[in-house]
């Protein structure tokens, strides 16, 4: 699994399945930049998310992963998803 998916896993494992589906399932990786890893979600549970779990988020990222140190929430839009979907395009690409 991805970085992403281990740490998911773990907050998964800690936090009642009401609250995994409501704050945590909605969030999307969508860049890593030097130690950080970007999350893109709406408007309101990238607020909530980063009031209530970022710490534990990053704690869990801290385990899996030492390169990566913080989180950065983001609002989702059309436009990340379409920029999104063009980077993993070229990304197969470049493995086939």
């Amino acid at each position: 699994p991805s970085i992403w998916g281990v740490v998911r896993e773990e907050l998964a494992a800690g936090l009642p399945p009401s609250t995994f589906r409501l704050w945590i399932d909605p969030l999307r990786p969508v860049s890593v930049q030097g130690t950080t890893l970007y999350l893109a979600a709406s408007e309101a549970t990238c607020a909530w998310v980063e009031r209530r779990y970022a710490g534990a988020i990053e704690a869990a990222l801290q385990r899996h992963d030492r390169g990566l140190t913080r989180i950065v929430l983001v609002r989702a839009t059309a436009e990340l998803d379409r920029v999104r979907a063009v980077q993993l395009s070229s990304r197969r690409d470049r493995a086939a």
